[in-house]
């Protein structure tokens, strides 16, 4: 469930920052999954490591015509390793981890998605952004997420 989790929201972020610097949301969500499953048939690709999805932010970027500004690859990435370095520390089982795992992805494919896309391809815009979605933010974030799935789930039960 992780793994899969860690592609989706790798593919969400990613197709954002394209979308955001001109592309079509969808046709990067393509290429972005065809540039994940080429690297897994072949020598594997870590989603947690800044360095790898930098490199395969820019392939998808040249694959799609885009021109991304200095450092918004990076930045993105940095974004996508916290949020899959998130995911990976999830440690419940069941419906807790479905639980767990839903609130990174709430983060990760709403808030975090909508703000990449709406920075566009502006490196000054991602300083913020790379703050609210990593590290301390990133964890209170999730933290509100993970309350306001259990808090709906138990309303509706």
């Amino acid at each position: 469930m992780i793994a899969g989790a860690k592609v989706y929201d790798t593919v969400s972020l990613i197709s954002s920052a394209l979308a955001g610097a001109g592309g079509a949301f969808s046709a990067a969500s393509i290429d972005t999954f065809a540039a994940i499953a080429n690297a897994l048939n072949g020598a594997g690709i870590d989603l947690t490591n800044s360095a790898s999805v930098s490199a395969l932010i820019t392939g998808v970027a040249q694959t799609e015509n885009i021109s991304l500004a200095s450092g918004v690859a990076d930045n993105v990435a940095s974004i996508v390793v916290a949020s899959n370095l998130l995911l990976q520390s999830q440690t419940g089982s069941g419906a807790q981890l479905l639980n767990e795992v839903a609130a990174v992805e709430l983060v990760s494919q709403g808030a975090a998605s909508t703000a990449i896309q709406h920075a566009g391809n502006e490196p000054t815009q991602f300083h913020s952004i790379v703050d609210a979605f990593t590290g301390t933010n990133l964890n209170a974030a999730y933290r509100r997420s993970f309350l306001h799935a259990i808090s709906g789930r138990s309303r509706s039960n």
